[in-house]
């Protein structure tokens, strides 16, 4: 029989803590969050986020510290925890803490431009956080919600391997680029990205026209 109590790591930007009472989501994306907390299958799930800077968290636990090595320079990230259990479901947050992730607001999670050293240096902060305490949990899944930690396992050593779900919730905005001169007018990083967009946009509309006359 197939063993349902899996541990699943699921590293998303926004965060939902019930017990603290705290809340930075918007959209689809942290309604699938919400539900997962709640319905998953019994196991364990480590849930990791960023510590934004205007956000009370109430008491947390110190899990650990990273010291990373960004753009030649020493990085140290605290990483605070705490559980509790639903259905089963073990959940434990990892929240990480750090200058340039305590600057971000609930109102401006995301770091912005995508062309901005300081944004890549957010990011590549952030994908090795994440693959160091991948490499600590050992999940049995790395679930990624977005492109956002998606080089994370690249960081990783080949013993430390693992099965990885990458989900793309709003594939219009992942590998473009804006252009600042006019709105509304996006380059894509690759054609073949391009083509794979349109082809998601089609199949969107053709389920989409097919569900309407379905439940007409």
């Amino acid at each position: 029989m197939y063993n349902l109590n899996k541990h699943i790591d699921i590293v998303y930007f926004k965060t939902l803590l019930w017990c603290h009472e705290v809340q930075v989501s918007a959209g689809g994306l942290g309604k699938v969050l919400d539900q997962m907390l709640r319905e998953h299958p019994p196991g364990i799930m480590s849930l990791v986020h960023p510590m934004f800077g205007d956000v009370d968290y109430g008491p947390l636990d110190e899990h650990t510290r990273f010291t990373i090595v960004v753009d030649g320079k020493d990085q140290e990230i605290v990483v605070y925890t705490m559980q509790s259990e639903l259905n089963g479901i073990t959940r434990v947050w990892y929240i990480l803490s750090h200058e340039l992730f305590n600057e971000r607001v609930k109102t401006a999670p995301y770091p912005s431009s995508m062309t901005k050293v300081k944004t890549l240096r957010y990011f590549s902060l952030w994908n090795q956080a994440v693959a160091l305490l991948l490499s600590e949990l050992r999940p049995d899944v790395y679930h990624c919600m977005d492109y956002h930690a998606a080089m994370a396992p690249l960081y990783l050593s080949p013993e430390t391997q693992l099965p990885v779900i990458l989900v793309l919730h709003n594939a219009d905005y992942m590998g473009v680029l804006a252009n600042p001169s006019k709105l509304f007018k996006f380059h894509f990083l690759t054609p073949i990205f391009q083509s794979v967009v349109n082809s998601v946009n089609l199949l969107y509309l053709v389920v989409d026209s097919t569900s309407q006359r379905l439940t007409r």
